[in-house]
């Protein structure tokens, strides 16, 4: 199928969607299309009845049903048959609504926006008390004592929790005593939330800690504001200074203490905020919570409104919590872990701060109690969300002023300072950067984001314009969250993200010298790795063709036989690490589709509608050049007899059809006609919502949801239409091209559809009996993985590919896939051929395949599937999966020092040094070499193992020695051992390093760095990681140059690998801004250098879903 007929396709069914959630948002009865474009600025309090006789509104109350909230949020759901616990208090808070006049003082406030408090101190006092009064008339807690820097009446709050079985009833003593960080010990769960289903260990080391004593440069900028808003904090209570600076916090907490570094944002239109970075310093690292916090969307809203009755009408009310994160107090033997430092004067924040990772957490669990507990004393059918700090209220619009002055009441009592000139009162309003419209229950984007999308859009709308990519970024963020809501266009994303990432094309006319030095540059991979003296072509570009031939491999005739026209070869390369990139047809495409939807205001529903089931079916055909489409639907309500069924149909030829429609010339109708199909089942649609009656809210936005079923089984088209073993046909020969090309996009995609146009099967046909077991999983077996691979990058890469090919024609020949044991001893072979390679990506996913094959054979498949996807994980940096996998390993086997030895070094690297040492003990003991004495002698690997342990636990000469003596031990006994060697150069050379004896270290490390190159090549991730090492050591002896040198190859190994992790290219990045004396022993252009490289790693971060994790939030803030 050419590309214009795919994208055709890909055109229509998006299209499709698109067209039939444009249908359903413009359904609307009694309205038209002029209606509908209507634009309503929102209005303060404007929809609201000013009710003159408060009576009047409370009886409206109450005959509101009165069995309990239908509101289900964070915890917080009532059966009809629990208690009204706080009725009594409602009553209270009525009767002082109606003394004080609260219902139109809260109208007038909303109106103005006035940013006085909506009541005085003694009306808050008074409110405070007659909460505590009702408490203690049930013989519960209740004062009004408030317990220092903190504003919540936790007395209450504890009667509270008694009174109504909060599930959270420890919150009010946490909070009192001062809740923890998670950095000393994790946080338990609440049983608020869901808890972690595969949590991240403790680190029990908080060596990582660290000092710092400057702010950002957004805080240098304006030293002094940044003072002014520290001491602001200080007068406000939230932090304190601490005026024998480290010392003092050394005396006060010891080891537990880390200096973040402070920064200033200035958000549009508002003040100068104050955030600190507690990620710099270590402690946001360290944090664990052991459960997920869920926060509100527009999906709720949508939820709860799509429960409510046809005609029932809302209001919103919506409030703030004033400096939300700094109102819960952290336990005092841990707030040395929130220490900053600004003009050399130390503070220590005793409150949770902006920015650090438990201070969203705490808040969230404050406001989860406070949502609880408001629901019980609201007592009437409503919505209620907390998004961290910003509330919202949805209440039946004729008794919305009283229940939210109730609201307010509440809050107040409980000691919630709230924004007051924030507080918002109508069925109009704004809510976590969406424009709410209750009255026609639909939501659409405020001035601001509208503006803000639609400048960004501008210059993507036009093919042929280039485009930074950073712009292209901004814009793909803004749209993710415009499509959270709008999900129906988030399918044209894609196009954006092609744009993002597509290469630029760059053009060069070589001679013959300056060819063969290019070919000296280029890695298998066909990348440029290393500068050419003799021409312009830079590191990273990727060459693409040869004379306008495509090149894939070093071995293609274009590039061993090039054609030389006037001396000259012309090739072509693209570069991924360009800044700028190029719209085409289709990302314009894509931009004016979103163009539209924001520049016309689309509008959310906030409500689903489900439409009743419908008997009715559609089709098309095609033959040549013509094509029909067709369907038949039975009228609602009627029997199915023929007088009752309605149908219709369509001829249409090539020149009737869309252009962006039609196939390529010389294609029949016949190549789209998925699309037509799909075409078919929308008028269908059509047909059918024109002839439903249904009970549908007249001049409300709403999705019609229509349910379904759709018969596209291979085996149906198989013997029908006869197109679908072509289709097959075709799809494999494309994806044997997206395979040769390094497609990755495609071949996911084309595997995709293969497997959907398998016939469908029952389970007993699945069944088809137990695997053979006439095979023995032997080492002969496995003769890829004896391999040593090491000869070179070049010559491993072309021994993978030959097994590689081995291993597909073998499975090509046995139809039972891994069910066969030939098929499973290649895989499990081929996949240690990979981890021998760190091929990572590869190995990961053949494992997974292979995963429920060896696990069910038992003995002994699944200890070697253990053993060898434990080494896996190990390569991946995820040491806490690995663990458990050997424990398995070593439950299913006899004791053996390989098994012992391997579980220590996983300890070790999981910083569990005292365990570690008792499994190498362990494996020492069992292999039980005695000297004539009867002393315990230590073969070379137990000295190496033993030695990490100390090195780690920084026992440095015990360290040494050990080390040393097996150096020399392998030295003598395996001398060609290139690998072993480097991985022993480098354990010695680190240690060296940390002990202080930093020229020694850069001699060993050097070897190291040497034997890898010679053996497994420059892009192994072990070459990077001696790299690394080198470059620490360099940087210590003073020796800078060739420290940074050393740093940005190693960052630029790391960041291409498969296993890649934003730690250590965050922790050579601090190397290079703070500990590398730029511009004065090295100028500040050599930082440039690292550009490519971090661009490399941003998009490989992004590919494996590495972006949005918190390391990487805090690697990409210092790139």
């Amino acid at each position: 199928m050419t590309p214009s007929a795919r994208w055709s396709r890909f055109c229509l069914l998006s299209l499709g969607t698109v067209y039939f959630a444009r249908l359903a948002l413009n359904f609307v009865a009694g309205r038209s299309r002029t209606e509908l474009s209507r634009r309503t600025a929102p209005v303060r309090g404007a929809a609201i009845p000013q009710l003159a006789d408060l009576d009047a509104e409370l009886g409206i109350l109450a005959t509101l049903p009165q069995t309990g909230s239908l509101s289900r949020y964070k915890g917080a759901a009532f059966d009809a048959e629990d208690s009204d616990l706080l009725g009594a208090l409602r009553e209270k808070f009525k009767t002082l609504c109606r003394e004080w006049n609260v219902v139109q003082r809260l109208i007038k406030h909303c109106r103005d926006g006035s940013s006085d408090p909506l009541f005085t101190d003694s009306e808050s006092t008074a409110l405070k008390a007659e909460l505590a009064a009702f408490l203690r008339s049930k013989s519960l807690p209740g004062s009004l004592h408030v317990e220092p820097f903190q504003p919540f009446l936790l007395d209450c709050w504890e009667g509270l929790c008694r009174l109504t079985g909060d599930p959270d009833g420890c919150l009010p003593g946490l909070l009192r005593s001062g809740v923890p960080t998670g950095v000393l010990e994790p946080i338990e769960a609440s049983g608020v939330w869901q808890p972690l289903s595969d949590p991240a260990p403790p680190d029990e080391d908080l060596s990582d800690l660290s000092i710092h004593t400057s702010p950002w440069q957004s805080g240098l900028d304006d030293e002094d504001l940044t003072l002014s808003l520290m001491m602001k904090d200080v007068e406000a209570g939230f932090a304190f200074e601490l005026p024998g600076g480290e010392a003092a916090a050394r005396q006060r907490w010891g080891n537990n203490v880390a200096a973040g570094k402070l920064g200033i944002s200035h958000p549009p239109g508002k003040k100068p905020r104050l955030t600190g970075d507690g990620t710099v310093s270590g402690a946001n690292p360290a944090c664990r919570i052991l459960e997920k916090v869920r926060l509100p969307t527009l999906e709720s809203i949508q939820r709860f409104l799509s429960s409510s009755a046809v005609g029932q009408r809302w209001a919103a009310f919506s409030f703030d919590v004033r400096g939300a994160h700094k109102l819960v107090r952290v336990r005092e033997s841990e707030q040395g872990l929130s220490c900053f430092v600004v003009k050399g004067r130390w503070f220590v924040y005793r409150s949770c701060y902006f920015g650090c990772s438990w201070a969203a957490y705490w808040f969230s669990r404050v406001g989860a109690f406070v949502v609880r507990q408001t629901h019980r004393l609201l007592w009437v059918r409503h919505g209620l969300f907390l998004y961290v700090d910003d509330g919202l209220s949805l209440f039946p619009l004729e008794a919305a002023p009283l229940l939210s002055a109730l609201c307010v009441m509440f809050l107040v009592s409980l000691g919630i300072p709230l924004s007051w000139e924030k507080l918002q009162l109508g069925e109009d309003l704004s809510w976590i950067g969406w424009s709410l419209r209750l009255s026609v229950r639909s939501a659409c984007l405020p001035r601001d984001k509208q503006s803000k999308i639609l400048g960004l859009l501008c210059p993507l709308l036009k093919a042929g314009t280039r485009m930074p990519r950073r712009e292209v970024e901004r814009v793909i963020g803004l749209l993710l969250w415009f499509t959270a809501a709008a999900s129906w266009l988030r399918p044209w994303l894609h196009e954006l993200y092609r744009l993002l990432y597509k290469p630029a094309v760059v053009t060069r006319s070589l001679s013959v010298c300056q060819f063969g030095e290019l070919l000296r540059c280029l890695s298998p991979s066909l990348h440029v790795v290393c500068h050419a003296k003799s021409c312009d072509v830079r590191p990273q570009w990727r060459l693409h063709s040869v004379n306008n031939c495509e090149v894939k491999d070093l071995r293609d005739r274009a590039i061993t036989c090039p054609r030389v026209r006037s001396g000259m070869i012309p090739v072509v390369f693209f570069d991924y690490s360009c800044a700028s990139t190029r719209t085409c047809a289709s990302s314009s495409f894509a931009a004016r589709l979103f163009h539209n939807a924001v520049a016309e205001e689309v509008r959310i529903p906030l409500c689903i509608k489900e439409a009743p089931p419908c008997l009715c079916a559609a089709d098309a055909f095609a033959k040549g050049e013509i094509a029909g489409l067709g369907g038949w639907f039975l009228l609602p309500g009627l029997p199915c007899v023929v007088q009752n069924i309605r149908w219709f149909r369509l001829a249409v030829t090539r020149d009737t059809l869309p252009s962006w429609l039609r196939p390529a010339k010389g294609e029949p109708l016949q190549s789209i006609i998925a699309s037509l199909e799909a075409l078919a089942q929308l008028m269908l649609l059509v047909r059918d919502l024109r002839c439903r009656e249904l009970a549908l809210p007249r001049g409300e936005y709403f999705i019609l949801r229509v349910p379904q079923l759709c018969d596209n089984a291979g085996v149906v088209s198989a013997s029908s239409k006869m197109l679908s073993m072509k289709a097959c046909g075709e799809a494999c020969e494309a994806l044997a091209a997206a395979i040769g090309e390094g497609n990755q996009h495609q071949v996911d995609g084309l595997i995709a559809a293969l497997k959907l146009m398998m016939p469908p099967s029952s389970g007993a046909e699945q069944a088809v009996g137990p695997p053979r077991d006439d095979f023995l999983l032997r080492p002969e077996v496995l003769p890829w993985s004896e391999q040593d691979f090491l000869g070179g990058l070049e010559e491993n890469l072309r021994i993978v590919q030959e097994c590689e090919a081995k291993f597909v024609r073998m499975m090509a020949s046995h139809p039972e896939g891994f069910r066969a044991p030939e098929i499973l001893a290649a895989a499990l072979d081929l996949a240690v051929v990979y981890l021998k390679n760190y091929a990572l990506d590869k190995a990961d996913a053949l494992y997974e395949a292979i995963k429920p094959h060896c696990l069910s054979r038992g003995l002994p498949w699944n200890v070697k599937w253990f053993q060898d996807c434990a080494t896996l994980r190990c390569k991946q940096n995820r040491q806490a999966e690995a663990a458990p996998m050997l424990e398995e390993v070593a439950k299913l086997t006899p004791p053996h020092e390989a098994t012992l030895r391997n579980l220590g070094t996983v300890y070790n690297q999981l910083r569990e040094h005292d365990k570690a040492k008792v499994y190498f003990d362990a494996a020492a003991e069992l292999v039980g070499k005695k000297n004539d004495k009867g002393e315990l002698l230590l073969d070379k690997e137990d000295l190496w193992n033993i030695g990490l342990v100390h090195k780690n636990k920084k026992n440095y000469d015990e360290a040494a020695l050990m080390l040393d003596q097996a150096l020399e031990k392998w030295l003598e006994e395996d001398p060609e051992d290139d690998v072993t060697l480097a991985k022993l150069y480098d354990s010695v050379g680190s240690c060296y390093d940390e002990m202080g004896r930093h020229e020694e270290a850069v001699g060993v490390l050097q070897k190291a760095k040497d034997l890898y190159d010679r053996s497994i090549g420059t892009e192994s991730p072990l070459y990077g990681s001696a790299c690394e090492r080198l470059s620490r050591a360099l940087v210590h002896a003073q020796r800078y140059q060739e420290g940074l040198d050393s740093l940005i190859e190693a960052f630029t190994v790391i960041a291409l690998q498969d296993a890649v992790h934003p730690t250590p290219l965050f922790e050579l990045l601090g190397i290079a801004l703070e500990e590398i004396p730029i511009t004065k022993k090295v100028d500040t252009a050599e930082l440039a250098r690292l550009e490519m490289p971090i661009q490399a790693a941003v998009r490989n971060m992004h590919y494996r879903g590495l972006d949005q994790d918190g390391n990487c939030g805090v690697s990409l803030l210092r790139w």
